[in-house]
This record gives C-alpha cells, structure tokens and sequence, in this order.
C-alpha cells in the first residue's frame, strides 16, 4: 500500500524533528553529542586510537511502500553496503535480521537482549566501543539503531549519529 502524500509528509516532518532535536543537543561535535560532522568522523579515523575503539556502522534499512523505499534497482542495503562506496571500516547492521517478532504479529520490534547482544558481537561493538552510526538515506535507520543502541540497551560508551548520513 502506498502512503498518501499527507503520510509521507508527515513522516518527512517527524524525522525532522528528531534530525533538529539532535542538532541542539551536538554541542561538541564528539560522539557523546549524539551527533557528529563528517569532518569529525574523518579527523578521528585518521588518528591512531588511544581512547576506546571506535565503531563505524551502516545501519541502512528500507521501509518498503514508503518515503523510505529501497530506490530503483537497490539489490538491497546490506549489498549496496558490500558494493560500495561506504566509510572505510564501517560493518553493516541488519536491523531486519535482529527484530523480534511482536506476539501480534507486528514486524520490527525491538529485539530481545540476547538477540541484540549476537548482532552487536558479529559487527564488533562491545561495551568499550564509541559507535558511529550511519544510513544512505541521510537520517532514517540511523536513528533507530542509535536508540536500540544508547536507550533500549543502554550502551555505557559514545554512541552518535553521522549529520547527513551517507548522503553527504
């Protein structure tokens, strides 16, 4: 079923409020702002680490029949993110791949915390690790994936989202 204009709308005015609200609280530009620069990102790959790892993720996930669809012709974001381009070092997180199933029926739910804690493990991310996160559709999954990540698991170290995504 296809969104009504209306719908997209709204959902485009939602996730702009969210993207506005994370630019008031990114004060510093580091990873503990909730939101960092591009600039940021690339100054602190190219230093050698003595802070805790820093994790890049591509968080990329298509919502079909929406705003958010996979574009013409996408083999699907976990290929696209295999074929490149994409951040150097980045892992790919399936947000599909690890939802639980809401006894309704309902799809994407949160993940139960062993289901969360093996996909943190396959891409690398322990308590230690600062996490960047990242989606090709500028600030969409990325987003949802910092939530699960910070709020629902309460990950002890920096976690934030790229400004603009992939996109820019």
């Amino acid at each position: 079923m296809a969104l009504s204009a209306w719908q997209r709308h709204g959902r485009a005015r939602h996730m702009r409020h969210f993207y506005l609200q994370l630019r008031a609280a990114s004060t510093s530009g580091s990873p503990n702002s909730g939101l960092v620069s591009c600039e940021w990102l690339k100054d602190e790959l190219s230093k050698p680490s003595s802070e805790a790892p820093l994790r890049v993720v591509d968080a990329t996930w298509y919502l079909p029949n929406s705003a958010w669809a996979a574009p013409a012709g996408s083999p699907g974001a976990e290929e696209e993110h295999k074929q490149g381009p994409r951040i150097p070092g980045a892992t790919f997180f399936d947000i599909e791949k690890f939802s639980s199933e809401h006894p309704d029926g309902l799809p994407h739910m949160m993940p139960d915390p062993k289901l969360f804690a093996e996909g943190m493990a396959n891409i690398g991310v322990d308590s230690k690790s600062r996490v960047v996160v990242y989606d090709r559709l500028g600030l969409f999954s990325a987003a949802r994936f910092w939530y699960m990540l910070k709020v629902c698991f309460n990950h002890p170290n920096d976690v934030a989202v790229l400004d603009g995504g992939f996109l820019r």
